[in-house]
């Protein structure tokens, strides 16, 4: 079995997971990203290049790199879910504060003892 010079299976993994930080809010891991996606353009076009021998080669630059590209979306998909999740256990977490809050309050006025 052939093995490739150009985009080793571990380094694919890393650039797909160094490629997450564009979902991210620090401006380091953006800026990683996007120094990694340049990177891998980089390699697509070389691989593009090459004639003859490496034939192989280009062909397995072109797979993996699309491989990439749709794990990349399954993160991206995975992250935005997981923020909605957050999101979410935040609007359930308030309202259940602010049932507590005027639970707690209820008793305090005489307004309140007369209707119960």
């Amino acid at each position: 079995m052939m093995q490739t010079n150009l985009l080793p299976p571990v380094t694919a993994v890393r650039i797909v997971w160094a490629l997450t930080g564009e979902f991210s809010d620090d401006n380091h891991s953006q800026f990683n990203a996007k120094s990694v996606e340049d990177n891998l353009k980089n390699i697509k076009d070389f691989a593009e290049q090459q004639q003859g021998e490496n034939e192989v080669e280009k062909i397995y630059v072109r797979n993996a790199t699309v491989l990439m590209d749709a794990c990349r979306r399954s993160l991206d998909i995975i992250h935005k879910k997981r923020e909605l999740d957050f999101k979410e256990n935040d609007e359930i977490r308030n309202a259940y504060l602010e049932d507590v809050k005027e639970n707690l309050a209820f008793g305090t006025r005489a307004k309140n003892i007369l209707k119960s």
